[in-house]
Parts: structure tokens; C-alpha cells; sequence
């Protein structure tokens, strides 16, 4: 039996178990569960998610970790255990499960290149002309960009069987066939601003521009949008369409220190230029106030417990969880709101924005791949306290969850059923709450029938909103045989 750190890791395949990897000694304090690596698996190279550590092993050979990729864990040991579970009670990979987990686009799998290793590829290719015309033709290819994919080099060499020729090219030593880790598909985005150099000062800006009108009108045209709009800020893109020029006028000035760029981070938020109104003066009516109270309770015993808000339709269920809510921040806590992906309109996220501001992030699928990364990152990074969205915001990268909403339970929508892992989002929002030990209330006005039995039988706290706000009168209902 060896003994020294080990690494358990999984990928994102079905197979319901992990696999063991040496650490190299200087990853010992970097290799943590929750944080993903860099591994050989295989023919391949592919990222790895680890669940684990252990001293021990009975295997005699161990491939190592080749690469840390997360300096900080991507997911708490809560989530590991969820995604754990998910694995084990919806039978499939626990890596399958971590995967969905994070927003598309991040997720590196190793990707063939070749690369050229003769130093003088023309004369190689002029020699080849006649002997191996299809070799001739990859190295030319290749020497436009060294190296190069083995997905792009297939797409740019038409002609015959690439692979037999790119055989001969690596048997005579002429090209490498390499794994690389390719770049993320998403990652932060960057704005640059266009400003004055600290040399230049708004004073002698209409000296400045007055003297370069012979000789850089163009440039002198640039400068005059300082002072059109003196309080604007320019992103390079604005600058240049407002002045009419392109970007090398822009070089130009910054070369001769006249100009300075700035590049600053962007957020990417699909609901950012929607305006967010103060949020109403509501008062609770008795039921309403009665079930909140119910919550709260629950919340502050900070135990696993199970509600089913039983509400008709305009009984005020969304202000009841906005109040909960409330109450779970001002314990320093978090909350994540589980609503149907049809439910999830700019209208239901203003209401939920003018109450809370910035701390709301919402993840949903009409979002880019960019909008989705960064609100799952700032919410990793603590920016966000609650999130809202369908069924992938319950694996929300949220620590010390206070609260956990899953409104219109009884919908269909909250299975997932084309993509693995395939689940239930109402069902895994009750086990994640049972994991963080806090209060999971399901809302719905037709509640399903198994949850309803739950509360029937005393497992879920049934609590109730009978009536409709401000009194509105429930329609006349007459059966009809």
C-alpha cells in the first residue's frame, strides 16, 4: 500500500465513481476538493473536478496532476455533496453533475496541435513540392501559424488524407503532435477608455488643438471631443466612431503621450439597462403576516425545514418570500428563488431588483454565454446575496444559504429531461436546503399531489393563503355534473 497525498477526481462521463491521481509535491497545498485540475485521462487531457483527498492507495501506478486550473475551490463541500447525490439517486457521473453546475464556456478539454519544428519551413515545403505534395502543402500551411490545431489544419489542407501525410512529416521529424489546454470560451470582459495623458491639461487643450489643425487635423478633430463633452467617459469604440477616425489616429496619440488607455473590467448583465423603480409600500394582510411569521421562526432555528405555501392566485405568495428574504439578510445570510423558466419576465426581476438592488443576480437560458458567466462569477466572488432563476440557479455558488424559494412548484418545467444529469429542481432544492440545514419553502396555488401528501402526513409545514389580497373576491365556482 502507498502512502502520501492523493487526489480523488472525477470527469464528466458516466461513471459513478472517482478516480485516484498523485499530487506533485508542489501542488500538495493547492490540490483541494472543489477546485479543478489538469490531468492525463486516457488518450487525452482533460479537466477534473476534486472531490477528495486520501493518504493511502492500493494502486501501484498513478498518472499525476499536470495542472492546477482554480487557485480557489469553484465549489463548497456543500455543493460536492449535493452533486454527489444527484449522481448517486439520478444514477449518473458525479463529474456530469459538477459540470452543469458551472455556467458553459469554462469547462477545457485537451485539444491536438501540431507544431512544426523545422526552422526553415519554406525550403522544406520546396523540397517536398515533388515528392509529397500533400506534405508540401501542410507545411505551408503550418507556417502561416505555428502550430495550429489539428481541427484548423484538417479545415485548411483539402486534398487527400491529411493524417497519413502528417504520419510521414512526424516520422521524418518534421512536426510535433502535442495536447494543449485551449483557451476558456468565456471569461471577464475588458472596456478601454480613452483619456487625456496626465501631461495634458484642459487649459492648454484649445492651444494644443489650434496649433496641430495644419499639420494632424485629423488628430485635432479627436481632441475637440475633450472638450465638447468635458464630463464623458470614452470607451475606445465610442471615441473613435464620435471623432470618425480609426483606431491607429487614436495609436497615433498615444504614442506622442497625448492620450492615455485605460482598461477597466465590464459586467455583462442581460437585464442592466432595465431601470429599477423604488419598490411599493405594501402591508401585509393577516394571512400573509401568519405565514411569514411561520418562516422567519423556521429560519432563525437554522434546522432543515420544509414548507408548502398552499396560496391561491393573487394571495400575495411573492411578497411573503421578498419579506423572508429580508429577513435572511439581515442575518447576513443568502437566498436563491427557484421560479419557471416562463415565469422569469424582466417584470418579476424589476420587483425583485427594487427591493434588494445589486445584490439579485439572475441566470436563465436566454442569457449569453458571457452574461451567465459573469453573474455566476460575482456571485462566487460574494457581490450577489440571492439568485433567481430555473432550475440550474440551485447549484448558485452561494455559502451560508438562509432561505431557498421554489415558487409554482407543481410545474412540469422543473425537470430536467433532454440534457444529463436529468432531475428535479423542486427535489434537489430540498436536498440542498436538508445539506445547508435551512428552510426551503415551495409555493404554488395548485400545489402537486406529492408535495401536498408531504404536508398532509406532517413531513412539509403546510401553510396557507386562502384569500386573495387587498379582498379581492375569489370567482363563483358551481360544479356542474
Amino acid at each position: 500500500m502507498n502512502k502520501s497525498p492523493y487526489a480523488e477526481i472525477v470527469f464528466p462521463v458516466p461513471v459513478d465513481h472517482p478516480f485516484t491521481y498523485a499530487i506533485p509535491e508542489r501542488f500538495l497545498d493547492d490540490v483541494v476538493p472543489g477546485s479543478r485540475v489538469y490531468v492525463p485521462f486516457g488518450p487525452r487531457k482533460v479537466t477534473g473536478f476534486v472531490v477528495g483527498r486520501t493518504e493511502t492507495t492500493d494502486l501501484e501506478e498513478l498518472k499525476e496532476i499536470e495542472e492546477v486550473l482554480d487557485p480557489i475551490p469553484l465549489f463548497t463541500p456543500e455543493v460536492l455533496a449535493l452533486a454527489k447525490w444527484i449522481g448517486e439517486y439520478y444514477i449518473c457521473g458525479w463529474g456530469e453533475v459538477l459540470k452543469a453546475a458551472l455556467p458553459a464556456g469554462i469547462h477545457l478539454m485537451s485539444q491536438k496541435v501540431v507544431r512544426l519544428t523545422h526552422d526553415k519551413p519554406i525550403e522544406l515545403a520546396e523540397f517536398l513540392a515533388s515528392r509529397a505534395p500533400r506534405q508540401a502543402e501542410i507545411v505551408r500551411v503550418l507556417a502561416t501559424s505555428n502550430p495550429m490545431p489539428m481541427n484548423r489544419l484538417l479545415r485548411q489542407v483539402q486534398t487527400g488524407s491529411v493524417y497519413s501525410s502528417l504520419k510521414g512529416l512526424r516520422t521524418a521529424g518534421h512536426v510535433r503532435i502535442e495536447l494543449s489546454l485551449p483557451k476558456a470560451k468565456v471569461g471577464k470582459k475588458f472596456e478601454t477608455f480613452v483619456e487625456l495623458a496626465e501631461t495634458v491639461s484642459y487649459d492648454d487643450l484649445p492651444d494644443l488643438i489650434e496649433e496641430m489643425r495644419l499639420r494632424a487635423p485629423t488628430q485635432a478633430k479627436c481632441l475637440e471631443l475633450f472638450l465638447a463633452f468635458p464630463d464623458m467617459e470614452f470607451t475606445r469604440a465610442d471615441f473613435t466612431r464620435r471623432a470618425g477616425v480609426g483606431s491607429t489616429i487614436v495609436k497615433g496619440l498615444v504614442e506622442r503621450g497625448i492620450l492615455t488607455l485605460r482598461k477597466e473590467e465590464s459586467y455583462r448583465d442581460y437585464y442592466g439597462k432595465q431601470a429599477i423603480e423604488p419598490p411599493p409600500n405594501i402591508v401585509l394582510n393577516s394571512d400573509q403576516r401568519v405565514s411569514l411569521e411561520d418562516i422567519k421562526g423556521r429560519i432563525d432555528g437554522k434546522e432543515f425545514n420544509t414548507c408548502l405555501l398552499h396560496g391561491v392566485t393573487g394571495s400575495g405568495k411573492t411578497q411573503v418570500y421578498i419579506e423572508a428574504i429580508y429577513h435572511a439578510l439581515a442575518q447576513k445570510r443568502t437566498a436563491i428563488v427557484l421560479v419557471p423558466e416562463i415565469a422569469l419576465t424582466p417584470q418579476m426581476v424589476s420587483r425583485f431588483r427594487s427591493h434588494f438592488g445589486e445584490k439579485v443576480a439572475v441566470f436563465h437560458s436566454r442569457m449569453s454565454p458571457g452574461e451567465r458567466y459573469d453573474s455566476w462569477r460575482r456571485t462566487w466572488e460574494g457581490q450577489h446575496q440571492i439568485v433567481i432563476g430555473p432550475r440550474s440557479a440551485i447549484f448558485a455558488p452561494l455559502t451560508n444559504i438562509g432561505l431557498i424559494v421554489v415558487d409554482e412548484e407543481h410545474e412540469p418545467s422543473y425537470k430536467q429531461v433532454d440534457l444529463t444529469p436529468r432531475y428535479h429542481a423542486r427535489d434537489v432544492a430540498v436536498m440542498r436546503a436538508k445539506l445547508s440545514k435551512t428552510v426551503v419553502v415551495l409555493g404554488s396555488a395548485t400545489p402537486s399531489v406529492d408535495s401536498y401528501f408531504n404536508a398532509q402526513i406532517g413531513k412539509y409545514q403546510l401553510l396557507s393563503l386562502p384569500k386573495r389580497i387587498d379582498d379581492v373576491p375569489m370567482p363563483a365556482i358551481e360544479i356542474v355534473d
